[in-house]
């Protein structure tokens, strides 16, 4: 996307090196509610902070109504389909997922 946005391809690699994404996170429904998710959530953020990254995010099934569970954790969640600017990095365009997708994102407070 950097790339189709007149970045070079050296350019947009190094920008990627700040966005991480959580591509899936789930707990078994007999082990819900016993703050397993809220615990890999929080060992991702400090990897991620420890590696340098200035974004996590990830994204759930709208209808999973998950938006309390991760502002909880300290993430901002989206409503279905809204995106997110990349503007924080320098990166002039959005994020998001499809109108049946939330997007939950934490960056890296500014210092």
């Amino acid at each position: 996307m950097a790339m189709n946005n007149g970045f070079t391809a050296e350019k947009a690699m190094a920008l990627s090196l700040f966005v991480a994404k959580i591509h899936g996170l789930a707990v078994a429904e007999h082990a819900r509610g016993q703050g397993i998710a809220a615990a890999l959530l929080k060992r991702a953020w400090q990897v991620h902070q420890q590696l340098g990254y200035m974004l996590l995010y990830g994204s759930y099934e709208a209808d999973r109504d998950l938006a309390a569970f991760y502002t909880r954790a300290g993430y901002t969640a989206h409503a279905p389909g809204q995106t997110f600017s990349l503007d924080r990095i320098a990166l002039p365009f959005r994020l998001g997922a499809g109108d049946d997708q939330c997007v939950f994102t934490r960056w890296r407070p500014r210092h």
